[in-house]
């Protein structure tokens, strides 16, 4: 039986601050996750596919300083109809103060590509899972110690099927 007010996420991929290093590129730290709607169109190797269009996109909009912060959260999902692939991404900066009360920046990622104004032009922003997974991630690192913390463990968010 599906639980209707669990989130219906199948992946995560956890993003650690030493990953621009292996990848030789200055990919922010966070997690990503992949909702079941339209998860077909990353294929098998879903964490691979998703981390590949995620670094794609990320690498296109380093010319947008609006873009820098201390972590992301993405919310990855696919739209069957039209077979595109996308990520609604989060990124949150705070001040010294930890755990403070970050600010935070939207934009998506489409096919790999950064697209400043699909939230402005869609009118959506995230879906009501996306949601749920962003109030538990940001529950979760206030109860952390500090940011390495909370960037080297991920939170125990039961994924479906897993």
């Amino acid at each position: 039986m599906v639980d209707n007010y669990t989130p219906q996420f199948i992946a995560r991929v956890n993003i650690s601050p030493f990953v621009s290093s292996v990848y030789g590129c200055s990919i922010p730290p966070g997690r990503i996750y992949l909702h079941e709607y339209g998860n077909h169109l990353y294929g098998l190797d879903k964490e691979t596919s998703l981390f590949s269009m995620f670094k794609q996109g990320i690498e296109d909009s380093f010319d947008d300083p609006s873009l820098r912060f201390d972590y992301l959260v993405g919310v990855a999902w696919g739209n069957p109809d039209t077979r595109e692939k996308m990520i609604d991404c989060f990124g949150f900066t705070f001040g010294s103060d930890w755990p403070g009360n970050p600010d935070i920046s939207n934009w998506t990622i489409k096919n790999g590509c950064y697209v400043r104004d699909y939230v402005l032009h869609s009118g959506n922003m995230t879906c009501g899972d996306g949601l749920i997974i962003l109030g538990k991630e940001e529950e979760y690192r206030r109860k952390c110690k500090d940011l390495e913390e909370f960037l080297t463990i991920p939170p125990k968010i039961l994924l479906k099927g897993k």
